[in-house]
């Protein structure tokens, strides 16, 4: 397999690890607009014809963006220790309200 050097900028790795691919669809990936309803309909459809799971999951992830702006009152967190998602009411209408961690 050929080797290419992709920039890890704007992060550090670890010196042991080597980038392999990297996506950069951005925005253009999610309607700016869209509901729960769309995003599951997306999912089950649209979502399962992408052949790259990078772009399937910067697809994924523009979707939970765009969605969590009109998510007001509520945050959603995902804590790797005990791999599961919670829901946890917010406070006010914060554009910061859906945290992976």
């Amino acid at each position: 397999m050929r080797s290419i050097h992709i920039d890890p900028a704007p992060r550090a790795y670890l010196a042991t690890l080597a980038l392999m691919r990297r996506s950069a669809g951005g925005r253009s990936l999610a309607p700016e607009h869209l509901t729960i309803a769309e995003v599951e309909a997306w999912l089950l459809d649209d979502a399962v014809q992408i052949p790259n799971l990078i772009t399937l999951f910067e697809a994924f992830v523009w979707r939970m963006v765009r969605l969590t702006f009109r998510l007001t009152g509520q945050a959603c967190t995902w804590a790797r220790s005990i791999l599961s998602c919670t829901a946890l009411p917010g406070t006010g209408t914060s554009r910061t309200a859906f945290a992976m961690r």
